[in-house]
């Protein structure tokens, strides 16, 4: 299933609002970027979740440490999947999938400086089939970003 997302990095919150409410019926995700997050924080997110209720809402943490911490922070504001770095330890990404499983949300492994090529028929493997951090019915998304 192909899927179509909006990521927003680097516009104001009232300029993210007027483009979500204009293309929403056309996009199925809506990232907040980490630049976005940096700069204005994740209150967007209910912005975001009043103008198009239904669509998957993305916080592009880039969660390095505190994996925990940070998804529930993502996860309290609204949002339904929080990106962690592939690189980070398997505490961090463990303390994330935990919290979104305990969320009932999803977590999305960002595959930015991962330095080995993994196929995306490899990584679906490990990561659904042989999840190596026994966790039930969790679901991670994972990429390489590509700008189109």
């Amino acid at each position: 299933m192909t899927s179509l997302q909006l990521a927003i990095d680097t516009l104001t919150p009232s300029e993210a609002v007027a483009l979500v409410e204009k293309v929403h019926p056309y996009i199925d995700l809506i990232e907040a970027g980490t630049p976005f997050i940096k700069r204005f924080g994740l209150d967007a997110l209910k912005l975001f979740r009043q103008v198009a209720p239904g669509k998957l809402i993305v916080a592009d943490m880039k969660a390095m440490d505190a994996g925990a911490y940070e998804a529930a922070i993502a996860f309290e504001a609204g949002a339904d999947i929080m990106t962690v770095l592939g690189c980070a330890n398997d505490e961090t990404i463990l303390g994330a999938l935990q919290e979104a499983n305990k969320c009932n949300r999803l977590i999305a492994v960002d595959l930015i400086a991962v330095q080995v090529w993994i196929s995306k028929c490899s990584v679906q493997h490990l990561f659904l089939t042989s999840n190596r951090f026994d966790l039930p019915s969790t679901l991670l998304l994972s990429w390489r970003g590509e700008s189109i």
